[in-house]
C-alpha cells in the first residue's frame, strides 16, 4: 500500500491497571497475582468499552512478581533464574503528546485508568505542527562533550554476576568523581554521605537467600 492509500488508524481505548500485588519467592506464586490481575481486566474492560474498543491493557511494572529482589537486595542471576518470568505501581498515568494527563489514578489498592488513543492525531501534529513539535528541534551534539567519552563501564556482568547494592555503589560514586573530573558536575562546598544501601538483616545469615524464602513457607499452598 503505498503513503497516499494509507489509511487512518481509528481511535481506541487504553487501559492501564494498577493492582494489589504479593512478593514471590517461586515462579508458582505468579498465579495468586494474576488471579487478581484476571478479575480487574473483567472489571475494567466490562466499564470501559461501552464507550469505545478497548485494545490495549497495561499493567503496572511488578504486577506479576512484586519486588522481592529489591526489598531483599537479591542477586539479579537469582532472581532471574528463581523468580521472574521473560514479561514486561501505583500511581498510574496516561499521558498525551501535549503531555496533558488523559487519566490518573493514585490509590494504595487496584486502580486502573483509561484514555482514548487517537494515533492518527499524533501523526497530524508531528508534520502539520512548526512551534511546539520540539523534537524536530534538538540540538543533541550540545552534550557530545559529556558524553565523548565512557562514562559507566560497560559489559559489567558479562562474566560475572551483578553484585549486591552495597558493593556496586562504588561503581556509581566512580562515575560521579568521573563527571566532577571532567568538568561536567561542580563539587559542592560540602560534602555529605548521600545515598547508601542500609540493609534491614540484623546478620549477614539473615540475608542468605535460603533464609529469607521461608518467610513464603505454606504460602499460597491453598490455592493448589
Amino acid at each position: 500500500m503505498s503513503e497516499k492509500e494509507k489509511n487512518p488508524v481509528a481511535p481506541y481505548m487504553a487501559v492501564g491497571l494498577s493492582t494489589v500485588v504479593y512478593g514471590i519467592a517461586e515462579r508458582k506464586h505468579i498465579k495468586v497475582n494474576l488471579a487478581t490481575i484476571e478479575d480487574n481486566i473483567h472489571a475494567a474492560v466490562s466499564m470501559v468499552n461501552i464507550n469505545m474498543p478497548v485494545k490495549l491493557i497495561a499493567l503496572a511494572e511488578g504486577s506479576l512478581t512484586g519486588f522481592t529482589d529489591e526489598a531483599f537486595d537479591l542477586s539479579h542471576t537469582l532472581a532471574a533464574n528463581e523468580l521472574f518470568i521473560d514479561i514486561a505501581g501505583g500511581n498510574s498515568h496516561i499521558v498525551d503528546y501535549f503531555g496533558n494527563i488523559m487519566s490518573y489514578s493514585a490509590s494504595g489498592y487496584n486502580t486502573m485508568v483509561a484514555a482514548i488513543l487517537d494515533i492518527e492525531a499524533l501523526r497530524q501534529f508531528r508534520v502539520m505542527n512548526l512551534n511546539s513539535n520540539w523534537m524536530k528541534d534538538l540540538r543533541t551534539e550540545v552534550f557530545r562533550k559529556m558524553y565523548e567519552q565512557p562514562i559507566h563501564p560497560k559489559n559489567l556482568w558479562l562474566e560475572q554476576d551483578p553484585l549486591p547494592h552495597a558493593k556496586v555503589e562504588e561503581i556509581y560514586r566512580e562515575n560521579i568523581r568521573c563527571l566532577i573530573k571532567r568538568g561536567s558536575f561542580t563539587e559542592p562546598a560540602h560534602k555529605h554521605k548521600g545515598a547508601h544501601f542500609q540493609s534491614g538483616a540484623s546478620s549477614p545469615e539473615e540475608e542468605k537467600w535460603e533464609n529469607i524464602k521461608s518467610l513464603w513457607d505454606g504460602w499460597g499452598e491453598e490455592e493448589d
